[in-house]
């Protein structure tokens, strides 16, 4: 053979040889994650130690075991010892922006081993983690380690649930109380983990407390029905005089956050002149408006809103009549008898209100009147309505 022809045969045999070790190295690595799982299911510890040693010795190989499958394998074996150190290191890179520790790179691969080590983990529930636990609490490692292990497995869903972002704020300050210098503890505390926590679930904490108060000075719609009793003043008072008839007072509300948008419409209020006899055409007046509220105070029980807005009157007497554009000034006072607790934070909710009216309608009197012996003209008379009133209502809210 000629010596060209060798080398190239060489080089051919060199490159299948590469080629072929490049290929039992995978083959055995998966070999060795499928023995490791087997012997994990039938509780076959020996072997199991046999795989996950050769798996660890030849990482930095190219063999597929991530950190975190360390992690569940020594748990898998019991060797808490060895299986705990390695979590706190997996978290505290989560959990501490300042840390930086270099490590080989690592290869991951998908299988029957991951998929079975991180069974009942994805997601992680908070029963998962106290039964992870329980484990650890049964086992010969340190309580300062136990208590560490329960804080750092509720880290990882205390931004998902709310009962274990509570349970992981009070695991945490029982860990700082015990252990203040713990570095640990050191880093709770420089990076104000239990007040993010705290913050994140800001809404959730007050709902649990008062599971309306996050409806205070927000918006619905309501109705009210009254009873009233009201009078007039002003330079018409000089001329006619007034009495309550048959009253009746409804408002229309919709708010939005503390800006409220009331119409009204009310009857009831009957005038007649001082001079002349014209009780026998009676009739009670109305009175129309537009007014926009402020929601000044809102709590449980009691909410006050001041309101003022354009109103309309019509003055009926004995056949005559005249018109009247008023500006309205005025407030509400709530009393909430009944609200329905919501079950989550926006929930709409229904309430009963007991409410307290005061308006006063500043407007103009135009009219005249016959006495039967000559003709009054009583124009551009200030014509200011009173109401007093107390009402019954319900809101969506």
């Amino acid at each position: 053979m000629k010596k060209r022809q060798f080398i190239f045969v060489l080089v051919a045999l060199c490159a299948a040889f590469a080629e072929e070790q490049t290929f039992s190295k995978k083959e055995l690595y998966s070999r060795a994650r499928d023995a490791l799982k087997t012997a994990l299911e039938t509780k076959n510890k020996e072997r199991a130690e046999q795989a996950f040693g050769y798996l660890r010795t030849n990482v930095s190989q190219g063999a597929p075991l991530t950190r975190y499958e360390e992690y569940l394998v020594n748990m898998e074996l019991g060797d808490y010892e060895t299986a705990i150190p390695i979590y706190v290191d997996l978290r505290r890179r989560k959990l501490d922006p300042e840390y930086r520790r270099e490590e080989e790179a690592r290869v991951q691969v998908e299988d029957s081993l991951s998929k079975y080590l991180q069974r009942g983990l994805i997601p992680l529930t908070k029963d998962k983690a106290d039964s992870l636990y329980a484990l650890i609490d049964k086992s010969d490692v340190s309580v300062e380690t136990k208590k560490l292990y329960l804080n750092l497995l509720y880290s990882e869903m205390m931004f998902k649930d709310y009962d274990v972002g509570m349970a992981f704020i009070g695991a945490a300050k029982d860990y700082m109380m015990y252990h203040p210098t713990a570095l640990y503890s050191e880093f709770l505390t420089k990076h104000r983990i239990i007040s993010a926590v705290k913050n994140w679930w800001r809404r959730e904490i007050e709902f649990r407390n008062d599971s309306l108060k996050h409806k205070y000075y927000t918006g619905g719609i309501g109705a009210h029905v009254y009873m009233w009793h009201g009078f007039l003043s002003g330079d018409v008072a000089d001329f006619w005089d007034d009495e309550m008839g048959d009253a009746f007072l409804f408002d229309l509300t919709m708010r939005v956050w503390r800006i409220s948008v009331n119409v009204f419409l009310s009857t009831g209020l009957m005038i007649e002149p001082k001079e002349g006899d014209y009780s026998s055409g009676k009739t009670e007046d109305e009175s129309y408006g537009l007014t926009f509220g402020f929601t000044a105070f809102d709590s449980r029980y009691l909410r006050i809103e001041p309101f003022a807005g354009l109103g309309f009157t019509r003055y009926r007497y004995a056949g005559f009549g005249t018109e009247s554009f008023d500006n309205v000034f005025g407030g509400n006072v709530d009393f909430r008898v009944y609200a329905s607790k919501p079950t989550y934070v926006g929930e709409m909710t229904f309430a009963i209100d007991l409410r307290l009216k005061y308006m006063v309608q500043l407007g103009e009197f135009d009219g005249g009147f016959d006495t039967g012996s000559s003709l009054v003209v009583a124009d551009g008379l200030s014509a200011n309505r009173h109401t007093f009133a107390i009402g019954l209502g319900v809101e969506l809210w």
